[in-house]
């Protein structure tokens, strides 16, 4: 760890029906608990994902926190509407790190995720960036190494930013 981070940035999951997963409330209260303890402001980035849904899922997160905890930080959500998948959401925080002036960013997201895929999104986004970042993964079920698993080899079929990625989305109904 490089010190007191300047920001908590926390990887989300897409809510079904607007209510956040299991996993999902793990890791943001994981989150909101850092970013408290070290009085540093949360960051949540994912656009539009849910169906039926006019908030962001970062926005969802948001008041799911504001609603289950006190109102004592700051939670900057992103920006970007159509940000739907991991790399689009490193990206999108990178950008409002670099545009807040954020050099030290502490990575809150489930041990599956950050290992398996966020992880090599962070180092190959943030090459060439004054940034220094940290992870904290969150134990969860086993069950999430085999999603994740699956997740990264959908991947090369199906790569960040591709036409393909964005059709399997929409036949899904990850709104975008």
């Amino acid at each position: 760890m490089f010190g007191k981070p300047d920001v908590v940035m926390v990887h989300t999951f897409c809510p079904k029906k607007s209510i956040i997963p299991p996993r999902g409330r793990l890791v943001a209260d994981t989150g909101y608990n850092l970013a408290k303890r070290f009085n540093v402001p949360l960051l949540m980035t994912v656009g539009k994902t849910v169906q039926n849904e006019s908030r962001k899922e970062c926005e969802v997160y948001r008041d799911f926190l504001f609603m289950t905890r006190d109102r004592s930080i700051k939670i900057i959500t992103g920006e970007d509407s159509n940000i739907r998948d991991t790399f689009m959401e490193t990206s999108e925080a990178l950008r409002l790190c670099q545009k807040l002036s954020f050099k030290k960013i502490l990575i809150v997201g489930l041990h599956s995720h950050i290992s398996l895929r966020a992880k090599k999104f962070w180092k190959k986004s943030s090459c060439k960036q004054n940034i220094e970042f940290d992870f904290v993964f969150v134990k969860g079920p086993i069950k999430y190494y085999f999603w994740e698993l699956l997740m990264l080899i959908l991947e090369i079929p199906f790569p960040p930013r591709s036409w393909r990625r964005d059709l399997i989305f929409n036949l899904v109904g990850r709104k975008g």
